[in-house]
């Protein structure tokens, strides 16, 4: 069984990350993609989750990645930290906690 292709959920409007369910359906949205710059339709149906879409066909395989990879930078730079899991060590017999 093949994994469902990921779906963009984030376009760019007026220089902002944005999310699918901030905007109108179709062109109206004015959404524009963050890794190639192309013009985004959003789609908003009732049997897939709502994602953006390039309007024409375009070869653009990194406008997820870019996406997250903008909404990640946007999540620090407001939290202003990381949480990370407890990072331990295991020597012979005895765990020690680094961090």
């Amino acid at each position: 069984m093949t994994s469902p292709a990921l779906r963009l959920p984030y376009g760019m409007l007026d220089g902002a990350l944005t999310h699918v369910s901030l905007v109108p359906s179709g062109l109206a949205c004015g959404c524009r993609c963050p890794a190639c710059d192309a013009p985004l339709v959003a789609k908003k149906g009732e049997l897939k989750l709502h994602h953006f879409a390039h309007a024409k066909d375009t070869e653009c395989a990194s406008s997820v990645e870019t996406a997250l990879h903008l909404a990640a930078k946007e999540i620090l730079e407001r939290r202003k930290q990381i949480v990370l899991p407890a990072v331990e060590a295991k020597l012979y017999s005895t765990r020690h906690q680094l961090f």
